[in-house]
């Protein structure tokens, strides 16, 4: 997992692009929401998974974030293999790209469980408060502040640890500030990740479901939507939205109205 920052901006910006010219659903979109608006949903949600705005990402698998620990090893070992724990209580890592800089503080801590005869890792729960500032150069120039707080559960579904079950909860709070034309946007998004099923080999989530929540304010508009994404397997989930349920592709980001 990188801190992917420079990918992941972009998709805050189209997700405040595609809402802000929208009110409470209740009030203003009882139809639901447009195929992009799904669109940056699902973009945003996949982003969160995969470590977009850094933090642990189903990449990592049944094993530690490799950017979160090592800054500072602090691994405590039970055995062999790494079982154990690892605590960061004054993370600080620094990123720049030449177009985005920025810098992540904060808290890491993983608890790992092992089989007590291999002494092999099985799994871990890990819990991250991170507070990422920075800035861009580019097209259009901002600052940025985001602050995630992940508090996931991963286990190993077979020996080779080539499947895995996730579930856990992703709160993360975005602000960005433009600086030409002047704009703004504030973004609190909520994810609660239900028996999720990952096959590691090709990163496809195959079942589980998602309660999201996202609301915020820009410059033009504010927005409150909740939703149900339900994972299908080969790389396909269904997107329950108001109304109206989405097939959206994780690869592609197309998504149809079914």
């Amino acid at each position: 997992m990188n801190l992917n920052l420079r990918r992941a901006v972009p998709v805050l910006l189209a997700v405040a692009l595609f809402y802000s010219a929208c009110k409470k659903a209740e009030n203003k979109q009882p139809a639901g929401p447009t195929l992009d608006q799904v669109k940056a949903i699902a973009t945003n949600l996949v982003q969160s998974l995969s470590g977009g705005y850094g933090g642990a990402s189903i990449k990592d698998g049944v094993a530690a974030n490799s950017t979160l620990t090592a800054s500072n090893p602090k691994l405590k070992v039970q055995g062999e293999t790494g079982c154990g724990f690892f605590n960061d209580n004054s993370l600080n890592i620094p990123f720049d790209d030449g177009a985005t800089k920025s810098t992540t503080t904060g808290s890491v801590h993983y608890q790992f469980l092992c089989d007590d005869v291999t002494n092999k890792t099985t799994g871990y729960d890990v819990n991250t408060i991170l507070n990422i500032s920075g800035e861009t150069s580019g097209t259009p120039a901002y600052t940025f502040s985001y602050y995630l707080n992940q508090d996931y559960q991963v286990r190993g579904l077979n020996a080779a640890n080539s499947n895995f079950t996730f579930s856990g909860t992703l709160k993360s709070i975005i602000r960005q500030d433009y600086t030409n034309p002047s704009s703004y946007t504030s973004m609190v998004s909520t994810y609660k990740f239900m028996d999720v099923f990952v096959h590691a080999g090709d990163n496809d989530i195959t079942g589980g479901t998602v309660n999201l929540e996202s609301e915020g304010a820009g410059s033009t508009g504010s927005w409150d939507y909740t939703s149900v994404l339900t994972f299908l397997g080969n790389h396909k989930a269904k997107l329950a939205f108001l109304n109206k349920t989405y097939l959206v592709d994780l690869l592609t980001g197309a998504v149809t109205a079914v």
